[in-house]
Order: C-alpha cells, then structure tokens, then sequence
C-alpha cells in the first residue's frame, strides 16, 4: 500500500510539472506579489506580449523570460517597468533595440544570445544592469542615465560602445570583445574593466570625479589598437597586469584640465609596450604603498626608467627617480636615520640630478667662512691654525692701514686663509692647536666641508 503511494505521488509530480512546462505565458502571485512569467515559448513576440500586458505604457509587474526564442526584430521604446525585465537562456534571432524606457528596478539578461546586436538608447535605470554569460553580435549603450552595470563573462562579437552614459559603477569582468571597444564621454565614479580581451580599445573624453574616483583596468589582453585621449582620469588610476599585441599610448590619455594628480598603478604590466610621458599629473602609486614587495617596486621603477630613457624622456627619468629615491629613503629605510638622509640627499644634489648645487653649497659655504673669518682672523691664527706668512702680514696690515684698506686687505688675507684651510689636503693636523674647543671644531668644521665639496666638484667634473 505504501509502494503504491510513493508511485502516486510520483505520477501527480509528473503530470503537474509537465502541465507547468506546457504553460508558457502565466503570473506567479507570492506574498502579494505577482510576476509575469514567460517559458518555453518557441516563437513569442515579445513587443506584442508587453503592449498587451501595460497599462498607459507602464509596467506594474516583474517579468520573467525564460527558455524562449524570439525570431523578429524586437523595438521597444516608450516603457516603464516598474519592477525587474529578467531574461535567462533566451535565443535572439534579430536585433534587440530599447528605447526610451524606464527601468525602476533594473534589467537583467543572462545565458542568453543576441545574433544581431542588443541596443539600449535613451534609457534610465534605477537599478542595476546585469548582463551575465551571454553571446551579443553587437552591444551599444547611449545617451542613458544607469545606477551599475554589471556585464560578466560576456562574448561580444562585434562592436561594444558605450556612448554619452552616466554610470556610477560600471563592471565589465572576464569578457571577450572581439571587435572595437569604445567608451566615449561617459561619466563615471568607479569603472572596474578586469581580465578582458579586447581586440581594437577606444578610451576617449571619460570623466571622473575631480577629487575621487577610480579607474581599474586589471589583467586585460589588448590584441589590437588601444586609443586613450583626453579624459578626466580619476585620482585613482591602476593598470596593472597588462598585455598588449601592440604598443598601448597614454601620451595624450589626460585631458589638459587635470591639474591634480593621477596616481597610476603598473604593478606585472609589460611596461615595454606602454608609451607614456611621466610627467604631471602622473605619480606612481607604487611609490605610496607601504606594504608593496620590494622587488614588485623595483621592477615598476627599472622598467618604467628604463622606458623613459629609452622614448628620450631625461626629464621624466629625473623626475621618476627623485620620487623613488625619496620613497626609498623615507619609507624602506624609515626611521630617524632614513629621514635624515633623504632630506641630505634632496637638498645637497637633487639625488644625484642636481649637480649644480654643489657648486651653490660650495660657494655658500666659502662665502660664510670667509665672513666668519674676516672677524675672527686674529683668534683662529693664535688659538687655532697658524699659518705664517699670512701673520706676518697681517701684523703689517693692522700697524700699516686703516679704513676701507685696512678692511680690504684683512678680507683679502682672509679669504686665502679659508681657501688653505678649506682645500688643504695635506692640512698639518700636528699645528692645530685645542686650547679652545670652539676654534678648535671651527677650523675641522672648515676642513672637512672643504674635503667634502672637493670630492664632490671632482667628481662633477668627470662625469660632464
């Protein structure tokens, strides 16, 4: 008796799934809630089934498309949907065109195939766009306001163009467009474009946030042309675990209104393929991380320098080795230590690009122990370094004149004094006299700063 239950029940699950199968336009009511649900149909006319369901061009239900096949054109335009449009393994034979329609709870196209190309113009939403794991010939989005749109894992065979849009959040994941791309005059906060291949790349006149913002295009493949020019790229700009076919120019990706900085990552990109002017506004953001490997940093910057030497870019090298040296100072060496030096290396040389302040330190210092001197001459040839001669006419200077002379010649002997002292390289440490330290550490103070500036000079020399 039990066995023939179980076959019972078996049969009435049977029967009542295949009467749900067979019933392919119906509503679904849940807690008050009702959805238009449209499955299996072999050939529906969706624009016919929406007008007959709407109520003065509006919408009052979600609607459910499932497992259908939609041989004509579809037009839709002049709509609102006041909850979700859902499309799940639905087979488009002709092109989908949308047009001024409202989605007050966003579309949402998944496992579906487009033959012709999917359109959207003119349209607002309220709620997100989800295009997941679907086949479009073409896809167009323009002159539409979105909330996110969210397009993953998606083939596109033809061209992908999103014109004169604004989208918040717009994330395109693990797709393949293989034909052209173009994002042009779209306004954005936060555009995630991670591991696509795209074939021919057109990135023109964006727009980001002044002062926030941020740009991600993360392990993408660029198999043919890429074309950046004259956007407003966020504060946040990383492009990273990039490959490219071809050479990718950002030399005019930075419309000329941007004046604060970009900082762009370049972490495991193939730099070598990248043309780029590093200049202002560009910061690597690189540079600003704390927490980045050592050798990820290194290679950024070798390869990246490499490059500006390469493209004839010496200013931009400078600059790019400025900010790594200071990084390099003040964040990987850290500490009192780090910081001291950092700041000795920035103001003695540039880092080694400024050459010319040696002379400038070298002449400043000179001038200021020649004035020092002019006052003290008397007290540093008695109680610090005598040199002879050069007491001997002193003595004949103070009994001989007075006035401007007097003053000439003492500055005259004391300039010499300091230059002995300053570049003496064999100075006789044996008459230096410590009967007053302050005297004492003066002249060492003189002679070792000399010592310094000399080698400095020479080697200055030798590499011009």
């Amino acid at each position: 008796m039990h066995r023939c239950y179980i076959l019972l029940t078996i049969i009435f699950l049977s029967l009542k799934s295949q009467l749900a199968i067979s019933q392919t336009i119906g509503f679904r009511h849940y807690n008050g809630d009702s959805t238009l649900v449209i499955r299996n149909h072999p050939g529906l006319e969706l624009e016919k089934v929406l007008r007959e369901h709407s109520i003065s061009d509006t919408i009052p239900f979600a609607i459910e498309i499932s497992y259908c096949t939609i041989s004509q054109k579809q037009f839709l335009s002049d709509l609102t949907f006041k909850e979700k449009l859902q499309f799940d393994s639905v087979i488009f034979r002709e092109e989908l065109r949308m047009h001024d329609i409202v989605f007050t709870k966003g579309l949402d196209f998944r496992n579906s195939i487009v033959k012709e190309g999917f359109h959207l113009d003119d349209c607002r939403f309220k709620e997100d766009l989800q295009l997941w794991h679907s086949k479009l010939s073409k896809l167009s989005l323009w002159f539409s306001n979105f909330k996110t749109i969210s397009l993953h894992e998606n083939e596109i065979r033809k061209d992908f163009s999103i014109f004169n849009c604004s989208i918040p959040i717009l994330m395109v994941m693990g797709s393949n467009f293989l034909k052209k791309t173009a994002f042009t005059d779209v306004r954005s906060d936060y555009m995630a474009l991670r591991f696509n291949q795209f074939h021919d790349f057109d990135f023109t006149r964006n727009h980001f946030p002044y002062d926030s913002g941020r740009l991600e295009i993360l392990g993408a493949k660029f198999n043919g042309k890429t074309y950046f020019s004259q956007n407003e790229l966020p504060v946040e700009f990383e492009f990273s675990r990039v490959e490219s076919l071809n050479e990718i120019n950002l030399m005019n990706a930075v419309s000329d209104s941007v004046a604060r900085p970009i900082y762009i990552d370049l972490i495991q990109t193939d730099i070598s393929k990248v043309k780029l002017l590093y200049s202002e506004p560009y910061r690597i953001t690189t540079l600003k991380r704390r927490a980045i490997p050592r050798d990820e940093l290194n290679s950024v910057y070798t390869a990246l320098a490499k490059k500006q030497r390469e493209d004839g870019y010496l200013d931009s090298y400078i600059r790019l080795d400025k900010e790594y040296q200071d990084y390099y100072y003040r964040i990987m060496k850290g500490g009192f230590s780090g910081h001291f030096a950092n700041f000795i290396q920035m103001i003695w040389w540039g880092y080694g690009h400024d050459k010319y302040l040696i002379v400038v330190w070298t002449i400043s210092a000179i001038l200021f122990f020649w004035l020092w001197t002019i006052v003290s001459l008397e007290i540093l040839l008695k109680y610090g370094y005598n040199i002879a001669h050069l007491s001997k006419r002193l003595k004949k200077t103070n009994a001989k004149y007075q006035g401007w002379r007097h003053v000439l010649n003492r500055s005259w002997l004391s300039f010499w004094y300091v230059n002995l002292i300053f570049f003496g390289f064999h100075l006789d440490f044996s008459r230096l006299k410590f009967r007053y330290w302050h005297v004492t550490s003066f002249i060492c103070l003189m002679h070792f700063f000399g010592l310094l500036c000399t080698a400095f000079l020479i080697n200055f020399i030798i590499l011009s």
